[in-house]
């Protein structure tokens, strides 16, 4: 990879709001948080794929109804099974973009525990690609959330923090803690 600077500011959008600006790393589009934060995601969601999975099953009772359906809906939590697939589609879809764009061999399955790791190699690559870093960092970092959420959906959180809750139907409640 040739090496070449940038701009000096972070491109990526970070998550707090009137946050200050950020300057990226010499020759990449994005700063050490976000590189680090990257980095961080992409090694967590393995474990985090593998925990969702345990909680696909609805302990005893049934799953959300579907209209026009028969009798008792499958005990499964659809909001955990449609995010898993979501993190699987994901990775899968970047390892594809990575192949296409920098011509090496595509990870031989598409297992989020081989195209997580096979991502983290090329995160160098992805934070001096302008049209990619941003994207990418925003995607995972989503993901990972996500996965967190669902997974400890009652973790504690700080007054005026956003709601955590995430239903069955996978939605996030927009609301903010109060006391």
């Amino acid at each position: 990879m040739t090496v070449r600077h940038t701009s000096d500011i972070c491109i990526a959008t970070h998550r707090r709001e009137g946050s200050r600006t950020r300057l990226a790393l010499d020759g990449l589009y994005l700063c050490r948080a976000c590189v680090d934060q990257l980095t961080g995601n992409l090694a967590q969601l393995p474990g985090l794929y593998d925990e969702l999975a345990e909680l696909l099953a609805v302990g005893g009772q049934a799953g959300q109804r579907v209209s026009g359906s028969p009798g008792r809906p499958l005990p499964i939590n659809l909001g955990v099974a449609e995010h898993r697939g979501q993190i699987q589609a994901v990775l899968s879809s970047w390892c594809r973009l990575v192949v296409d764009e920098r011509g090496v061999t595509l990870p031989e399955s598409d297992e989020v525990v081989v195209t997580a790791p096979w991502l983290a190699k090329h995160v160098d690559w992805l934070a001096a690609s302008q049209g990619f870093a941003d994207d990418v960092v925003h995607e995972i970092r989503r993901l990972t959330g996500r996965a967190h959420r669902l997974r400890d959906p009652d973790r504690r959180l700080s007054t005026g923090e956003r709601c955590r809750v995430v239903p069955e139907d996978g939605e996030r409640c927009p609301g903010a803690i109060s006391m």
